[in-house]
């Protein structure tokens, strides 16, 4: 047991989990049980999923619950769940865990340990164990745990963005006053609830915030916590996001190498994944590198379970891969690669995420609109579509995606003054959001049109910002962020 806590606490999450069960084989039998879990979570935060879900589908069987067979009937359970969690409310009455019965802590644990470790993995089976978890916490009344729940069900909360604002600003300001009132005792329930505030406004298109509440988050978690991989990884991981969200690539060159040297020194199959599959590709992008970034992808993913379904690595290296492809100028292979993987991605019930549901339909749109003329598949009816929608999230950051769609459309038909105001609407809408590379993007069109010494300063603002970040081909990141205009 001893060695599987070191071994934890030093990230080498497969070595700790085949100890765990190996400790659970001589165990006291009120351990077992416990050290199954352990074993699972491991397994799982180090993103050996197979192994995991094997291991934890047998507690769950003892505890009398089990993982949804489908994302369709996970999502039916989750359903149910959080009409009992609106109708109970979030009351609570503290008890200390003394007087609470072990097995019921037991199924808290469990509970936990799926909300958590399946969450960036299989987002609908996680949320219909975190509805569970929230339920179950609150009705034992046990203060840590309670924490823990409401900090998860916030970040639960605000997958669904703009609409789930108001309740995980409320659930999250519960987790951060409990968090606070714990932290001496209990550290790691303040660390966590800093990296699901982090986490919530990233989900929010709320860059800036998300960065400094993740690093801030990282800084307690490394300082007053150990056995925290799960919340470290992913506080690491919403910083990088939020990164390249605002396009700062110097920032995230820094960063994302070194955790990739440190994933695969530890063996961290989930970071490394999720570096080599999303985070990185931007980085690989900016040095004019998109096969690189193509082959990590590729290689990662073929490392990552085949037998659980369509995850978010999966999500992450299609979206990889339609980014590479617009790099090149190739929209129709981007179109392409998208509407094969696009059934898959349904299903998954991963575009109920606003953040990813957004983010996929700007590169569908994007490939439609560059694809125009040259692939049946295109059309100006579809682009508009996707505009349409991207304005419908009703998210600060999603309008003006939709507004440098628009341009493209209206450039393409000649209008050229609608597709000035379109471009000048999307400059305007990324400067406010943080969103600089696409502001760069949509400014280097808006030079193009404009051309001339007002066109003129328009390009050199944005090749300023392309200079400032090392990106080493700025007309191919202009083509991959606003590709179809083609020559003015």
């Amino acid at each position: 047991m001893k060695l599987a806590e070191s071994l934890a606490n030093a990230g080498r999450t497969d070595a700790a989990a085949h100890s765990y069960m190996l400790a659970a084989e001589t165990a006291e039998p009120h351990l077992v049980l416990e050290l199954r879990r352990r074993a699972a979570e491991q397994w799982l935060t180090g993103g050996h999923i197979d192994e995991g879900v094997n291991a934890l589908r047998a507690v769950l069987e003892v505890g009398s619950m089990r993982l949804a067979k489908t994302p369709r009937s996970a999502l039916l359970s989750l359903l149910a769940r959080r009409a009992r969690v609106k109708l109970r409310g979030l009351h609570w009455v503290r008890r200390p865990h003394t007087e609470i019965a072990p097995d019921r802590l037991m199924q808290i644990d469990t509970c936990w340990s799926v909300a958590t470790t399946l969450g960036t993995i299989d987002t609908i089976r996680a949320a219909d164990f975190q509805a569970r978890h929230l339920l179950l916490a609150l009705s034992a009344g046990e203060p840590y745990r309670v924490a823990r729940a409401l900090a998860v069900e916030a970040g639960f909360a605000a997958t669904s963005g703009g609409k789930g604002r108001a309740r995980a600003a409320v659930v999250g300001a519960a987790a951060r006053a409990l968090a606070l009132e714990l932290q001496e005792q209990q550290p790691h329930a303040l660390g966590l609830s800093m990296m699901i505030s982090g986490m919530t406004g990233y989900l929010m298109g709320d860059w800036a915030s998300a960065l400094r509440d993740c690093d801030a988050a990282e800084h307690i978690l490394l300082e007053r916590c150990t056995g925290v991989l799960w919340e470290l990884t992913n506080a690491r991981r919403f910083a990088l996001s939020s990164l390249a969200f605002m396009g700062h690539v110097s920032e995230l060159g820094k960063r994302a190498p070194k955790l990739l040297s440190e994933a695969r020194e530890r063996g961290h199959l989930y970071a490394e994944t999720d570096l080599r599959t999303r985070l990185m590709t931007l980085t690989w992008l900016a040095q004019g590198k998109p096969e690189l970034a193509e082959q990590n992808a590729s290689e990662a993913l073929a490392r990552w379970s085949q037998q659980q379904g369509f995850h978010l690595q999966h999500y992450n290296q299609l979206l990889s891969s339609a980014q590479c492809a617009l790099y090149r100028g190739e929209p129709a292979a981007a179109l392409e690669r998208m509407d094969t993987k696009w059934p898959l991605l349904e299903r998954s019930m991963l575009l109920r995420i606003q953040a990813l549901r957004a983010e996929i339909l700007y590169a569908r749109g994007r490939a439609l609109l560059g694809a125009l003329g040259s692939s049946s598949r295109a059309s100006e009816a579809e682009v508009w579509s996707v505009a349409s929608r991207l304005v419908g999230e009703k998210m600060a950051w999603t309008v003006p995606l939709a507004a440098l769609l628009m341009a493209g459309v209206h450039h393409r038909r000649k209008q050229l003054d609608t597709a000035r105001a379109e471009l000048e609407r999307a400059v305007a809408g990324f400067d406010a959001v943080d969103m600089d590379s696409c502001a760069a993007a949509a400014r280097m069109r808006l030079g193009e049109l404009l051309g001339g010494d007002q066109g003129a300063e328009q390009c050199t603002i944005a090749q300023r910002f392309y200079d400032a970040q090392a990106i080493a081909d700025g007309q191919a990141f202009t083509r991959m962020l606003a590709p179809g205009f083609g020559d003015v």
